[in-house]
């Protein structure tokens, strides 16, 4: 199993405040409104603050059945924290050929 870092930016007309509202939200809203997606997402450690861990557990529409992320950077007074965060990503491989 491989670990991947990645940095992810959203430009948007949201204003930063209710774009924060929902991100900081979104272990919450994604699971229902995009089910074939995620599956659910679950704090296992943290206050969604800098070293929170989440597992996400994903649907069919993804390639990756799991995976786990930990928060590096969070600023709560600026309005970013996950569209700016450092996520340690590691994922578990769906194998398409289990599906034939």
């Amino acid at each position: 199993m491989a670990a991947v870092s990645t940095e992810v930016q959203i430009v948007n007309s949201f204003p930063a405040d209710k774009l924060f509202k929902i991100l900081s939200n979104i272990h919450n809203l994604a699971p229902k409104v995009v089910p074939e997606v995620y599956k659910s997402i679950t704090t296992i450690e943290g206050d969604l603050g800098v070293g929170t861990i989440q597992s996400h557990v994903y649907g069919d529409a993804v390639p990756y059945t799991s995976s786990k992320q930990k928060f590096d950077v969070v600023d709560v007074n600026n309005f970013y924290a996950l569209e700016q965060s450092r996520v340690t990503f590691t994922a578990t491989v769906r194998n398409p050929f289990l599906h034939y």
